[in-house]
This record gives structure tokens, C-alpha cells and sequence, in this order.
């Protein structure tokens, strides 16, 4: 009888839960976003926040909302590629749908003609994106003031950072100013040697702003750097 009970036990155990890999973040957050609806640990466009503090200048909203606003200024948005669409036209020719979205917004743009043709490679699900465009009135209307969100370029965000920074210059009041902050310093530049030019600004309340170029030090404009002198309260830094 006691046999039985424990062979029923072994029946009704819980299977033992399979290995498996851990998901990336932004696998995670792409499951939280498909379940919930919603990120919950945070937003793919986190990992650049570098590129749109420093790069990006308006959003989706405003790319979407009163045009007339915008109306002769450019934008560049950085987003996130969540889907794609290649249709065609009555005529039979080929148009897409590129969705995208940012912190704010998501927005659907329908892509024709050779635009369609230079963009689509960038047509992939999961891709950051760099889009600059204009509030220009659309193509066939004769009121000037029909207007439309037209792309003029993409790019991809992750090769943003070695296309257009050059180099950094740090920021430092020259009361903070010790030997064992540049020490500190000195050593984030030996971890971290690259293409980069490197500078510093000293600013006295007496003397105003000197700056010193350094033509040894060159760095490479990598996240981990970057975190390091985050971690530094003396010292803020502008991307040249």
C-alpha cells in the first residue's frame, strides 16, 4: 500500500524547471512591452542616452503634431524600428511602412518612390534608428500650408557616436581642482586610449576660462569611459 501512495507521489511531483539562457534587456523589455503593453525595466532607447542628449533634437510628437511649428526646422529623432510593411500602389509600385516609436510616441511612415528604395535597408524590426526630416508641404497639394513629416535621412544610432564626436573636453572649477583628481583622471585616459581628442577647461572666478589641449592624450569615446567621469561630481564634459 505504501509502495502506492509513493508512486502516486512520484506522478503528481512538479517537473523540474529546464535551463534556460537569461534574455538580454532588450529581450526582456520587449517581452514586458508584448505582455503588459508597456516597458517596465526600462526603454530600448536607454542604452543612447549619450547620442540623444547630445545629437537628437525634438521627438516623434513633435514630428506628428502641429506641423506649422516646426515648419522650417529640422529634426533629428532618435527611435526604434517595432515593425515594417512592403506594399505596392495601385499602379504596382512598391511602397513601405516603417513603424517606429521613442520615449514619447510611435508613428507610422509610408516611405515612396526612391526614398522607399535608399531607406529600405533600414526596414528591420528591433533597429535603432537616427531620423532627420522637415515639416514640407506634401508633394501634390497646392495649399503651402498641407503639410507633412518627409524624411530626408536615416541612420543607424549605434554608429552614430563615431561618425560625429571628435573628442570631449571636461569641465572643472579650478576649486576642485587636485592632485588626486587628476590622477584620477589620467588614469580613466591610460584605460581608455583612442581616436578621440581630449581637452580640459579650468574655470576661475578670477581668472575666467583656461583651456588646456592635450596632444598626447586621445581617447576612445566608449560607454565605460563615459560612466567613469559620470562617477566624477567635480567634473562635466561636452562632446566636440
Amino acid at each position: 500500500m505504501f509502495d502506492m501512495l509513493e508512486g502516486d507521489n512520484e506522478e503528481d511531483a512538479e517537473p523540474p524547471i529546464p535551463m534556460c539562457e537569461e534574455w538580454s534587456a532588450l529581450e526582456q523589455m520587449s517581452q514586458e512591452k508584448e505582455v503588459v503593453g508597456i516597458y517596465i525595466s526600462g526603454h530600448p532607447l536607454d542604452d543612447f542616452k549619450l547620442e540623444i542628449d547630445n545629437f537628437g533634437k525634438g521627438t516623434l510628437a513633435h514630428a506628428t503634431g502641429d506641423l506649422d511649428k516646426i515648419k522650417g526646422h529640422e529634426l533629428s529623432i532618435p527611435v526604434i524600428c517595432t515593425g515594417v510593411q512592403d506594399r505596392m500602389t495601385k499602379k504596382g509600385n512598391p511602397f513601405g511602412v516603417l513603424e517606429v516609436e521613442d520615449k514619447e510616441a510611435s508613428h507610422n511612415f509610408f516611405i515612396f518612390g526612391e526614398d522607399y528604395v535608399k531607406f529600405k535597408p533600414y526596414f528591420l524590426p528591433g533597429q535603432f534608428l537616427f531620423i532627420k526630416g522637415k515639416a514640407t508641404t506634401k508633394k501634390w497639394s497646392k495649399d503651402e500650408n498641407d503639410l507633412e513629416f518627409k524624411i530626408i535621412s536615416i541612420e543607424l544610432l549605434s554608429e552614430l557616436r563615431d561618425k560625429l564626436v571628435k573628442g570631449i573636453t571636461l569641465n572643472i572649477e579650478s576649486e576642485n581642482v587636485t592632485e588626486e583628481l587628476i590622477n584620477t583622471i589620467y588614469e580613466i585616459l591610460g584605460k581608455h586610449e583612442g581616436n578621440c581628442s581630449f581637452s580640459m577647461q579650468v574655470k576661475d572666478k578670477k581668472e575666467g576660462i583656461v583651456k588646456l589641449n592635450s596632444r598626447t592624450k586621445r581617447v576612445d569615446m566608449n560607454d565605460e569611459f563615459l560612466d567613469c567621469l559620470n562617477n566624477i561630481p567635480e567634473i562635466t564634459y561636452k562632446l566636440n
